[in-house]
């Protein structure tokens, strides 16, 4: 009588054996489709992190705006011409490039620098329109004379 449990017979000691032999016939056929669905959920992300770029920099270009009205009188108009979305598009893809090698999210970034750029902006406007007083020409005086240099 011939024994079932020799290796030549086909017959399987355990369902965990059985599972590692199917994992490892799958394995080659189902590589490309497992890949495919890697570099989509890769490229879907590095989208959505693009287009988490678009939004930052369309924030900042906002608080921008409001910042250059007060200080210069820059209309905002002008300010979305020279920013323009299409400009900032352009701008946040070598930004999404640069996270993903480095392996960064915005949030990552924002948790690590947040503080830093938040005390940047606030410092920003009152700084610049310190600045603009310090360097703006002198105003006549009423006599006609003007204050020395």
């Amino acid at each position: 009588m011939a024994d079932n449990n020799t290796p030549d017979s086909g017959h399987v000691e355990s369902l965990d054996e059985l599972a590692n032999q199917a994992r490892t016939i799958d394995m080659p056929a189902a590589a490309p489709a497992v890949q495919a669905a890697q570099a989509a959920a890769a490229q879907a992300a590095h989208a959505t992190m693009e287009q988490d770029w678009v939004d930052t920099f369309k924030m900042l270009r906002g608080m921008g705006m409001v910042a250059l009205q007060r200080v210069r009188g820059i209309p905002p108009e002008t300010v979305k011409e020279i920013w323009s979305d299409a400009a900032l598009e352009q701008i946040a893809a070598p930004a999404a490039e640069i996270c993903r090698r480095h392996g960064l999210s915005i949030g990552d970034m924002m948790d690590r620098w947040g503080p830093y750029i938040g005390l940047t902006m606030a410092l920003g406007v009152p700084g610049f329109a310190t600045y603009e007083l310090l360097h703006a020409p002198a105003a006549p005086k009423a006599d006609g004379q003007q204050q020395p240099s």
